[in-house]
């Protein structure tokens, strides 16, 4: 995955291959989303209520289960930096 990627209040996700302009996508929650990771292929966002979204292409969004019920308010990955080259 090649694009930067922002996520905010009421679910808002927006992409962008350039950091310049971007591009709203639909994620799905209306749920706080508080930070993001990747690995290269898939991106993660973790949200209020436990949510965590995963996409392929930053553009298309699902939600799955993290098993827990608070707020999540961070994410990281081993992989440093590996999606902005």
């Amino acid at each position: 995955i090649k694009k930067w990627v922002i996520v905010g209040q009421g679910g808002k996700i927006a992409h962008s291959d350039d950091a310049t302009s971007w591009t709203s996508a639909t994620s799905g929650t209306t749920s706080t989303l508080n930070g993001i990771a990747t690995d290269g292929k898939t991106m993660v966002a973790c949200a209020d209520g436990g949510k965590v979204l995963v996409s392929t292409n930053a553009t298309s969004w699902s939600s799955i289960s993290s098993g827990l019920t608070g707020n999540l308010e961070s994410i990281a990955c081993d992989i440093v930096g590996e999606g902005m080259r």
